[in-house]
């Protein structure tokens, strides 16, 4: 057998916000071949309701666990499955899926994890990415987030990812999930997580599904409600689409009255969202969705500048607690929410002539109603 497996992993994904975005993402990343599915979605934001104001933090719509990646092939079970056959189990199961292209994502506890900020000093359960391995080393290449905050590749032994293993299992108290004290949580520490990348598998732009998810993300329409035979309750929402401006807002005079609070995330997820909008629209001048002529992409351009400045002033605000950050945040918010209304309101409608052409009447969508955003 080989000494060791490294299956193909960006480190850098388009999403490091929320792991269940940016591990998936580091697999298919690391080919171009994922752009036009890539492209096609991560237009929609909300707010979920399951942690209440003002803990919850903004996500990326899209439905769970990823069941169906067009270039993935993925599988879902229960890790008791491995407890049951006994102490050191883990390793061999891992190594036996890196040997067929399987990579596999699972919780641990990063108190065992070198180089995590938690490591040796707190109880920490969360989502870990097993890309490789070397069996003369003992080792695994794991991706996730170093104590410097850096989304980064690193390598742990394998005795320390079956400490964290057990630890994590131990720590969310299965036995009590199991009494039924606690079964919301089983759902996710309970499960490992395999994908594989499928070189046979192709995907292509899905143009009425990025129209689809603009008209939401302008009108505020949750679009889980597109997916209603599905159990989707996580996306049970304070906010959506260009509602989250408000959110945001609220989560600012929060800040003022508790400085303590920082929602760096949140606006980090912001600003990755108006990244990734900005690299659709290029993708669609270039293509000729949309005109390249009407230059939407350079004033969208600085939409994520501003975003940009929005996540620096809060990382900031972060480390000084300065309230004056604060303040000009708030300030900001509304001028960023109507330009961007404004842009992709121009956006939709050309792309929606080019799916569809005009009405009979040569009218386009009514955007009228959409109200802004702000703070």
């Amino acid at each position: 057998m080989s000494p060791g497996t490294r299956l193909p992993i960006n480190a850098n994904p388009p999403l490091i916000g929320k792991l269940r975005h940016a591990y998936p993402l580091s697999i298919l990343s690391a080919d171009d071949a994922y752009l036009p599915w890539f492209h096609s979605n991560f237009i929609q934001l909300f707010w979920p309701r399951a942690r209440g104001f003002p803990h919850a933090t903004l996500d990326f719509f899209y439905p769970p666990h990823y069941p169906s990646l067009p270039l993935l092939d993925t599988q879902l079970f229960d890790r008791r499955i491995l407890d049951r056959r006994g102490e050191g189990v883990l390793g061999d199961f891992l190594v036996s899926c890196l040997a067929d292209g399987w990579y596999a994502q699972l919780y641990v506890d990063e108190f065992h994890i070198p180089g995590r900020a938690a490591y040796r000093c707190a109880y920490m359960p969360h989502r870990l990415l097993v890309f490789g391995c070397d069996r003369d080393k003992a080792s695994f290449d794991v991706l996730g987030f170093a104590a410097n905050g850096r989304f980064t590749a690193s390598q742990v032994t394998g005795s320390e990812l079956e400490d964290a293993f057990v630890s994590a299992e131990l720590a969310a108290d299965i036995e009590a999930i199991e009494a039924g004290e606690r079964e919301t949580t089983l759902g996710d520490l309970a499960k490992i997580s395999l994908a594989r990348y499928d070189s046979s598998k192709s995907c292509s732009f899905d143009l009425q599904l990025v129209i689809d998810q603009l008209s939401d993300y302008l009108l505020s329409r949750n679009t889980a409600d597109r997916f209603r035979m599905l159990d989707l309750s996580y996306y049970g929402q304070e906010a959506t689409g260009m509602e989250i401006y408000n959110g945001i807002g609220r989560r600012l005079e929060y800040s003022l009255r508790h400085p303590e609070f920082a929602d760096v995330l949140s606006l980090h997820i912001l600003w990755e969202h108006k990244k990734c909008m900005l690299a659709r629209i290029q993708y669609m001048e270039t293509r000729g969705y949309l005109d390249p002529g009407d230059a939407l992409g350079e004033a969208y351009a600085e939409i994520a500048a501003q975003a940009g400045v929005l996540r620096m002033m809060m990382l900031r605000f972060g480390m000084g607690r300065d309230r004056r950050l604060i303040e000009r945040m708030i300030g900001r918010l509304a001028p960023v929410a109507e330009r961007e209304r404004a842009l992709l309101e121009r956006g939709l409608q050309q792309l929606t002539v080019r799916s569809h052409g005009p009405g009979t009447d040569g009218s386009l969508p009514d955007l009228t109603a959409v109200t802004g955003g702000g703070g």
